[in-house]
């Protein structure tokens, strides 16, 4: 309940805030002399002029999870003529949140930041900021231009080399005032009489430039300071560069890496791995006075092309919409898991594979994946949290959610210790149902079964001991225990492949034999003989090469349901090294493509890939995939 009213009151100083209706209408440059101004008078902020992020990047701790939680609307607020951006440090034990890369909320609100953005694009001109930095080490109190696009292998601005692998190539142009700085590239002696001005067009190492600026003063002494860049693109009478005024004085002038594409403005705290040093505090404040752009309209200037402009924003499911108090539901601690210390043996659970119920749930990795799965009713938009004990010596588990915001949507998380597991998620707006799932996938090195026992799905943002908790019981007592459907099959010996139907030159094309000469990349996944793709962090991709003849025309087909999000059904190298021809869809439909072999071409590689950040999270469907010589 603490949770939600700290969110509450939060909120009531920057609402309304909503998602824009249609970003896209406001991502024209700005190519006129107009003047963008923002001194933050009155107690909420401006909707016409700005975005609030609601995202997390900053990279892995030595566990493999996100280092911080992100940036969250409930640190943003406007009262008394400024900005406020707050930032959650190391010893912060107060009720807000933070997120991951999935948008998951986490168990914590350590190392969350805030940050806002303007709803346009602009490109050359002057950049004005007053503020006041977030005075402790360890969170980054920022300023930064930001526009970013992603290439794949066959676009013409692709390139060799990319920070994502061959994969794709992002291009990135990108203007930064950051503090706290220091003096050289060792991430140590940071310190708010440095700065960090850089300069980007790309991510790989030539292709930025970043700079240890020493400042006229130390920063963070409670004041507020002006911060400057003017960025010029260029032109008969300008040189390409960006000079950087700390408080009127010219502290440094960027002349390589010189961005020109048309991009937002950002001014955000949040919290770097390691390079702006250990944020042992509570709380801490970044403040803003105003901003202003001027616009210099220089011939340089090039428009905006993001790749993923709509990804990252606060929608309305992301802030809770102001109630009565009185109103409000409170965390509720019965347990919605019928079953769930199993003393009615395997009553309510569905199995496959070669999962065992007692007093426990066992699930081993052999030639069968086993699971364990319950589907509940819940409520919309209601926060709940899944807890349950395991015990594992080296086996991993996934669980998590199937469902939980639309059809097809999953929140997984995999351990391979022992312990308490603890998943919070959020229902969304049309849900009433959801499915509990835990899986151990076939054929791992660590044959050690895992057991399951309390497992506990409870209303709210806490953990409830389920030994503590009376469980519904089935309303017949009388019924039998449900065993499920297990699979038999000899350990250690594959299944035999079955013959694909109307002259099908895939193998496994309907996903009967789960995975099975599938190469699997993202989140990509096969699961009840269907697989399943999905927008996130990652682009999901499903991929199989393929024996061709030469100078032949195929065709390639697949089911695929969609409900928005875009999957793109492709085939490559089928005319040379690098050659792509793909189809895209975003409905229920039976996809379809042909192709010609080019006369020297004997292989080819056919793939489906849902691109990451589309601002949806229902997951695609592909079933029954073909490729056979065309008529």
């Amino acid at each position: 309940m603490k949770k939600i009213l700290s969110i509450l009151i939060v909120f009531t100083l920057i609402a309304p805030i909503f998602y824009p209706k249609s970003i896209s209408n406001a991502q024209e440059t700005k190519s006129n002399s107009e003047v963008f101004f923002d001194d933050f008078d009155g107690n909420s902020l401006n909707q016409d002029k700005w975005l609030i992020a609601y995202k997390n990047w900053g990279g892995k701790d030595s566990t493999g999870k996100d280092y911080n939680g992100g940036v969250v609307p409930q640190n943003v607020s406007v009262s008394d003529g400024t900005l406020k951006l707050e930032a959650h440090g190391n010893n912060y034990e107060g009720d807000v949140l933070g997120i991951n890369k999935n948008k998951s909320l986490r168990s914590d609100g350590k190392r969350v930041g805030a940050a806002i953005a303007t709803k346009e694009y602009y490109a050359s001109g002057s950049y004005e900021v007053v503020a006041k930095v977030a005075p402790e080490l360890g969170a980054c109190s920022a300023i930064w231009t930001f526009e970013y696009e992603e290439y794949y292998p066959g676009d013409e601005k692709y390139k060799k080399m990319p920070v994502g692998g061959n994969d794709y190539y992002a291009v990135n142009h990108e203007i930064d005032i950051e503090m706290p700085g220091r003096p050289s590239s060792a991430k140590v002696n940071q310190s708010f009489e440095y700065a960090l001005c850089n300069t980007w067009i790309g991510e790989n190492n030539s292709e930025y430039t970043v700079n240890y600026t020493k400042l006229p003063k130390v920063q963070n002494d409670g004041k507020f300071h002006k911060y400057r860049f003017d960025w010029h693109t260029g032109d008969d009478n300008e040189t390409a560069r960006v000079e950087f005024y700390f408080d009127d004085v010219l502290v440094y002038t960027a002349t390589t890496h010189i961005p020109t594409n048309a991009s937002r403005l950002w001014i955000g705290v949040w919290f770097p791995k390691e390079w702006a040093g250990t944020p042992n505090f509570d709380t801490s404040l970044f403040e803003v006075d105003y901003v202003k752009i001027t616009p210099f309209n220089e011939a340089g200037d090039t428009p905006q092309a993001e790749s993923f402009p709509n990804d990252g924003w606060a929608f309305p499911s992301d802030i809770e919409v102001p109630k009565d108090p009185s109103e409000e539901p409170k965390d509720d601690p019965t347990n919605l898991v019928l079953n769930g210390n199993f003393d009615l043996g395997s009553s309510n659970w569905d199995t496959s594979g070669g999962t065992s119920i007692s007093d426990v749930a066992t699930l081993a990795s052999g030639s069968n994946t086993d699971t364990l799965s319950q589907t509940i009713s819940v409520s919309p938009d209601t926060e709940y949290t899944l807890s349950f004990d395991v015990t594992s010596s080296g086996t991993l588990l996934d669980y998590g959610v199937n469902d939980y915001n639309g059809k097809y949507t999953k929140l997984k998380e995999s351990t391979d210790s022992s312990g308490k597991k603890v998943l919070h998620f959020k229902t969304g707006k049309n849900i009433n149902e959801i499915t509990v799932f835990f899986n151990v996938l076939r054929y791992q090195n660590s044959k050690s079964p895992v057991t399951i026992d309390n497992i506990c799905l409870v209303k709210g943002n806490k953990v409830v001991d389920d030994t503590n908790t009376e469980e519904s019981k089935p309303t017949n007592p009388d019924d039998k225990p449900d065993t499920g459907d297990s699979e038999t099959t000899n350990p250690g010996v594959k299944p035999e492949v079955k013959p694909e139907t109307n002259n099908n030159l895939l193998k496994n094309g309907d996903f009967s034999l789960d995975s099975e000469f599938w190469t699997k990349t993202g989140g990509a996944e096969i699961l009840n003989k269907k697989a399943l793709l999905a927008s996130g962090s990652n682009t999901d991709v499903i991929k199989q090469t393929i024996k061709v003849k030469p100078n032949t025309t195929y065709e390639l087909s697949a089911d695929i349901k969609s409900f928005g999000t875009v999957i793109d059904m492709g085939v490559k190298d089928y005319a040379g090294r690098y050659t792509d021809l793909k189809s895209s869809y975003n409905n229920n439909s039976r996809g379809s493509l042909k192709f010609t072999t080019a006369s020297h071409i004997s292989e080819i590689t056919i793939y489906f890939q849902v691109l990451r950040y589309q601002g949806t999270s229902d997951t695609v469907e592909v079933d029954n995939v073909s490729l056979i010589e065309a008529i």
